[in-house]
């Protein structure tokens, strides 16, 4: 069962989670103003905090979950040991004389005890469950039950960290080689290995949003289609295909990333899901960092590891035979039994999520299903792509309105197509939704990027 809390008419709870209790004070700024200083003494290494208020005002007794979405001054995550202040406002929230019967507790957990976290979407209800507690199939695949892939939405922790973001010299004149060996001409754009940091860990759903999970957050009833005909009935289980305005129009309402940095409208599909959460989450997005640390776990192979289960095999490393990797990409991905073919080059229909073999992450349908949409603006000139990489990369600031994409789908035949690297672009209000091919996932943002100064939005908004 899920544990109730109120948080602005948001549930929140936890599948099996365990907490510490952290040493904290509180202090009222009465009669100043009505803030609340609240003093937390953190254990040692990376931690979460929730901090929760009960008190009395305006004769009625509230309890609140409290952070940066009702008052409170910074982020509850990723926070590391030692003392940290954090600055409670109830006057923006209307409580503004001095709070009766005031009591706070602060638990602490452990990124681990929140690995995965699920959300309802017709509620916001969202629950944390711990790494190892995750529900199995018979092969060991996670989350399988159809529930989470049409009225719910399951995110995975991913941890900040340093990573090597695209491929090598030698691993793509490889993988072109691979391509001449198909008889194809390898046209594909694959992101030059960078360095990258990224220093919050962060969350990513494990699906391409599916046209069920599409509907839900966009409160569309079973008997009406939504952008392609998205339905939530429970076979619309396949990704949902692009949706324009994920986060608003560029061109009219002046939603511009990274200028206008995380603001949506509240009537672009993301702001609808933020909202639906209490908007307790920072949903978005990903990034292309974000997006190719995810993917690819480990970047000693060339896509990802499969070996833990049942007829699997490893990732594909420089030097492996064409069979060798085209057996690896049947594993994780229908592009190569799918693509782009037929009478006058017809798409293929498209497939459930989930069906292959996930990463070492619990990600699927990570190459050739279709593009995953992300946040950085891209001129599609050099695959090195500077601006995607280094600290906390946020994308170009000078290319025209253009969105980098990573994932495709595998219309050319290419395995250069099919690769992690992978990178194309999409007109960033573009309207097309037709044969489902540019797609989206969403990521959870614990923490603004440094390049961000610390500011979720710009201070006028």
């Amino acid at each position: 069962m899920m544990k109730k809390r109120l948080f602005l008419a948001c549930l929140v709870g936890a599948l099996s989670v365990t907490a510490a209790d952290v040493p904290h004070t509180v202090r009222q700024n009465w009669p100043w103003d009505a803030k609340v200083i609240i003093d937390v003494t953190m254990p040692a290494g990376t931690n979460d905090v929730e901090i929760t208020a009960s008190f009395d005002s305006g004769g009625a007794h509230h309890e609140l979950l409290l952070t940066d979405a009702n008052g409170l001054s910074r982020s509850t995550y990723c926070l590391t040991g030692g003392a940290k202040r954090f600055v409670w406002d109830p006057a923006s929230l209307g409580y503004r004389g001095a709070l009766t019967s005031l009591d706070v507790t602060a638990k602490a957990f452990a990124p681990d005890e929140r690995a995965w976290l699920v959300i309802d979407l017709a509620t916001g209800a969202s629950e944390f469950a711990a790494l190892g507690d995750e529900p199995k199939d018979a092969n060991g695949k996670p989350w399988q039950d159809n529930q989470y892939k049409t009225s719910k939405m399951v995110f995975r922790r991913i941890p900040a960290g340093t990573f090597t973001r695209g491929y090598t010299t030698a691993e793509k004149d490889y993988i072109k080689g691979l391509d001449r060996e198909l008889g194809a001409t390898s046209s594909s754009k694959m992101l030059t290995a960078t360095e990258t940091t990224l220093t919050s860990d962060y969350y990513i759903s494990i699906y391409q949003t599916t046209r069920a999970q599409a509907a839900r957050i966009m409160d569309v009833p079973s008997s009406s289609g939504y952008y392609n005909q998205v339905t939530p009935d429970a076979g619309q289980m396949f990704a949902a295909g692009h949706v324009c305005f994920q986060r608003g129009s560029n061109s009219v309402e002046s939603i511009n990333w990274p200028f206008t940095k995380f603001a949506v409208t509240p009537t672009s599909i993301i702001g609808r899901f933020r909202a639906r959460c209490g908007n307790r989450f920072w949903i978005d997005l990903p990034t292309c960092a974000q997006w190719q640390r995810a993917a690819r776990p480990d970047t000693k192979w060339l896509f990802y590891d499969t070996s833990s289960y049942p007829g699997g095999m490893s990732g594909g490393t420089v030097g492996d035979s064409l069979d060798t990797i085209t057996n690896i990409i049947a594993r994780i991905s229908f592009g190569y039994q799918r693509k782009y073919c037929g009478v006058g080059g017809v798409y293929s229909p498209p497939t459930t999520v989930g069906d292959l073999l996930p990463n070492a992450y619990g990600l699927y349908d990570l190459i050739g299903s279709r593009p995953d949409l992300l946040l950085d603006r891209w001129n599609n000139g050099s695959e090195d792509a500077a601006d995607s990489a280094g600290v906390d990369p946020v994308g170009m600031l000078d290319a025209g309105n253009y969105r980098m994409v990573n994932n495709s789908f595998s219309n050319n035949g290419t395995i250069s197509n099919w690769s992690i690297a992978f990178v194309g672009y999409l007109g960033s209000d573009n309207p097309r939704n037709s044969n489902n091919e540019n797609c989206y996932r969403y990521v959870i943002h614990l923490n603004p990027p440094q390049s961000f100064g610390g500011k979720w939005v710009n201070d006028a908004e």
